[in-house]
C-alpha cells in the first residue's frame, strides 16, 4: 500500500482530479480531499473535518514533519486543496 498526494491551486482542479481518478480506476473511498472551509474526508462523504490542519495530519501521519504539513497547509490557506490516494499494488 501506497499513499499518493497532490497539491492544486484550487478546489475545482482538486475535484477534477478525483474525478480523473476514479473515472481511471481508483475506488472513491480511498480518495481523500482537504481544502480550506472546513470540508475534509473522502470524496463524496461530505463529512465536516475539524479544521484542515487535522485533516493534514490524517493524511501524513505521524511520520511527516511538522515543516512538511505546514507547506501544504500554507497552500491550502491561500485556496489550494490536497488530493491523497491510496493506491494498492494492483491499482
Amino acid at each position: 500500500m501506497k499513499k499518493i498526494v497532490g497539491f492544486m491551486d484550487n478546489y475545482q482542479e482538486a475535484m477534477n482530479l478525483v474525478t480523473d481518478l476514479s473515472e481511471n480506476g481508483f475506488k472513491r473511498e480511498n480518495i481523500n480531499i482537504v481544502e480550506s472551509s472546513g470540508r475534509s474526508g473522502r470524496e463524496g462523504e461530505g463529512e465536516e473535518g475539524s479544521g484542515f490542519l487535522h485533516s493534514l495530519r490524517s493524511i501524513f501521519g505521524m511520520e511527516e514533519s511538522e515543516e512538511v504539513r505546514g507547506y501544504y497547509a500554507e497552500g491550502v490557506r491561500r485556496g489550494g486543496a490536497v488530493v491523497s490516494v491510496i493506491t494498492h499494488e494492483e491499482d
